[in-house]
């Protein structure tokens, strides 16, 4: 058992906390707006999407040698100019998504504690921006509990919302053709888990932790698929509780149930958002310091104050920054990992691979789903602007 513990369950806790974070609290809304039909069928794309993408990273993590990040593997396989986009689309995904994590966390702190909202968001990103420094045993020890709580948490709300299930029925499985391509951006945003790979490998290589390429595919495979389940059921669970969703899914609650519910759904979404907004950060902090050779000092400076200015700047769209960095930014990210890991092929692995032969038709299915994602968002987002 303590074998599984550590080898299964530990790592595959790091990658699912990772997962499940501020994301999944834009998809009963969107789920309501697109049908339920459409909703699940997004959800399902997107989670065979990442399910190919964290196993390809990883791959490419265990066949490369040396010590890189995100900007560093497009360097080693995809020349500088592959170095440049990937470092482009990384910072600025990862500080958009930090900045996201700060906006949702004043939602349910304000279902937990009463005064200022600053204070509450400056409380947690202190709190969040100092667990970065802790040690990756004790970090995946604190991911694997906190997963734990939050399934716990969904499932105490979804008991709540049991007598009012019907209301999923209301919802609908299909709404407009306009709306078919809504959840899509979103639901990668909420299932996308690969700034953690590093970190679930490097976990594998840690003292008295088996060095298997099977659990380490185990592990992956796990922390991706379970996201999705607690999807659905925060989905059913929300919809149920709420007479109208709100886009937070917070908003909508307060006053249609009981008051020690609203305290569950507050200490869900602090604690999935903060152990997501942990490891984020570590993966930014890291990409600065190995790929871009900054002071350690600097990088975790970096870090730690960019979000908290540009929250303080005025970005304060929950749902508009979601879909962005869902449709564009990971997209865009994705289609990288597909094209590093593809390159990476043709060289002599530093170590026996992690994926032996995928079908070429899984990869084409990927590259359509980024390239289709990307391209209706700036779509979307030019047609606003042209409207203006």
């Amino acid at each position: 058992m303590l074998a599984w513990y550590k080898n299964f369950f530990l790592p595959a806790g790091l990658l699912a906390g990772t997962v499940i974070g501020a994301g999944m609290f834009a998809l009963p809304w969107l789920f309501q707006r697109a049908g339920f039909g459409v909703g699940m069928a997004a959800l399902a794309l997107g989670a065979g999407a990442y399910l190919f993408i964290h196993l390809a990273y990883a791959d490419l993590i265990v066949r490369s040698p040396g010590e890189h990040r995100f900007a560093g593997y497009a360097k080693l396989y995809l020349g500088r100019a592959g170095f440049w986009v990937a470092s482009v689309v990384a910072i600025f995904e990862m500080v958009s998504v930090l900045t996201i994590y700060l906006i949702i966390s004043v939602s349910f702190a304000n279902l937990l504690f009463p005064g200022d909202s600053l204070v509450k968001l400056l409380v947690f990103w202190a709190l969040a921006s100092l667990a970065m420094f802790l040690p990756l045993k004790r970090l995946a020890l604190t991911e694997f509990l906190l997963t734990g709580g939050k399934i716990a948490i969904i499932l105490g709300i979804l008991a709540f919302g049991i007598p009012n299930a019907s209301r999923i029925l209301d919802v609908g499985f299909f709404t407009e053709w306009q709306t078919v391509l809504l959840p899509l951006g979103p639901a990668l945003f909420a299932l996308s888990g690969r700034v953690a790979i590093p970190s679930v490998v490097a976990y594998f290589r840690e003292k008295g932790v088996v060095h298997s390429r099977k659990a380490l595919a185990s592990a992956i495979i796990a922390g991706t698929l379970i996201p999705a389940v607690v999807y659905i059921l925060l989905v059913i669970a929300i919809t149920s509780l709420s007479r109208s969703v709100s886009d937070d899914s917070v908003t909508g609650l307060i006053g249609n149930i009981p008051p020690l519910a609203l305290i569950g759904v507050g200490a869900l979404g602090l604690m999935s958002i903060w152990s997501a907004y942990v490891l984020v950060g570590v993966d930014t902090k890291n990409l600065l310091r190995y790929d871009f050779k900054f002071f350690p000092g600097v990088a975790a400076m970096i870090t730690i104050s960019a979000p908290v200015i540009l929250y303080l700047a005025g970005f304060h769209n929950f749902i508009g920054l979601v879909s962005f960095v869902g449709g564009i930014f990971l997209a865009i990210e994705g289609l990288l990992v597909i094209a590093m890991w593809w390159s990476a092929k043709r060289f002599t692995p530093h170590h026996p691979p992690l994926l032996g032969k995928i079908p070429l038709i899984a990869t084409a299915a990927a590259l359509l789903l980024f390239t289709v994602v990307a391209m209706n968002e700036i779509f979307q987002y030019a047609l606003v602007h042209w409207l203006r």
